[in-house]
């Protein structure tokens, strides 16, 4: 089998790692006081993942059991209404996976263990992959990743059995900010028409890669024409006062993943709290404009 199975063989341990550790269980010794009132501030937030790997799966069952004990964790869809109409009452919070992997079938399966759902961002094009070289290129070219087993059809079509909801994350999951305004919209439309004909109307985008500078105003402001309840990004931080704008939302959304320590998850979940939010015009203006240098 040509793809890899556990996170451990996915991520390697470098100096950089460890030194992160450290760094993060140095970070995260905050006094019980500061952790219950941080803890206790109504907000929406959001987590990324990408992968429950074999070797995840007791983790990912704990770190369940503990949002489930911190937070009101929901649907994708119920956050997101909560953002739109300023309906932040506690702290509450939606998990979501992006890119496919078919790993993702196992957090599924631990999901319906809590009475959990997630939404899953999708790039069409795995469905174009036909066998393993056609995968293994897919990961290698357009994720950036070393290889991993892709879903397909039925896989897809699982997730919707199961309950889980589905969202976009353009075709073949390029960097957005490399394209001209209308090769983006060309890839929007081919993608979205694929995966809607397979899974039924789609409400919810995420753009690859995740950072601002990934993105682009210009993107921003065809996806807000096409009616989509959210516009999500993966960039750290939280929604305390939901969202004043007329436009689609842009949502920050939490990278982790699910074999880290709680302690380090728990560290960036309460920091995003203590941290200013940006308004919708500020978070535009956080867009580069195509052309752009970015740093």
């Amino acid at each position: 089998m040509p793809f890899l199975a556990r996170q451990v063989d996915f991520r390697r341990r470098t100096p950089r790692f460890y030194a992160r550790h450290l760094a993060l269980d140095t970070l995260s010794l905050l006094s019980r006081r500061q952790r219950l009132q941080l803890a206790h501030t109504p907000r929406v937030q959001l987590l990324c993942l990408h992968h429950i790997f074999e070797d995840e799966e007791d983790s990912f069952r704990k770190l369940l059991n503990y949002l489930t004990q911190q937070y009101q964790v929901v649907s994708y869809s119920t956050a997101v209404d909560a953002i739109r109409n300023s309906q932040i009452n506690a702290p509450t919070l939606a998990l979501s996976f992006d890119d496919g992997f078919t790993c993702c079938l196992r957090a599924v399966r631990i999901l319906k263990e809590f009475g959990l759902s997630a939404c899953f961002f999708l790039p069409p094009a795995i469905l174009d992959c036909q066998n393993d070289a056609d995968k293994i290129r897919f990961c290698q070219d357009r994720l950036k990743i070393a290889p991993v087993d892709l879903m397909g059809r039925d896989e897809i079509l699982q997730l919707l059995d199961q309950g889980m909801e589905i969202g976009y994350h353009t075709q073949t999951h390029p960097r957005v900010s490399d394209l001209l305004a209308e090769h983006f919209q060309q890839e929007f439309e081919e993608g979205r028409a694929t995966l809607e004909s397979l899974v039924g109307k789609v409400n919810h985008f995420a753009w690859p890669f995740g950072q601002f500078a990934d993105f682009s105003r210009e993107a921003y402001e065809y996806l807000a024409s096409q009616s989509y309840a959210s516009i999500a990004s993966a960039e750290r931080g939280c929604h305390r006062s939901g969202w004043s704008g007329a436009q689609t939302p842009l949502l920050y959304r939490d990278p982790i993943e699910a074999h880290w320590p709680i302690r380090h998850i728990e560290y960036f979940l309460l920091r995003n709290v203590t941290q200013p939010e940006l308004s919708p015009e500020q978070f535009a203006r956080s867009l580069p404009v195509r052309g752009e240098e970015t740093t």
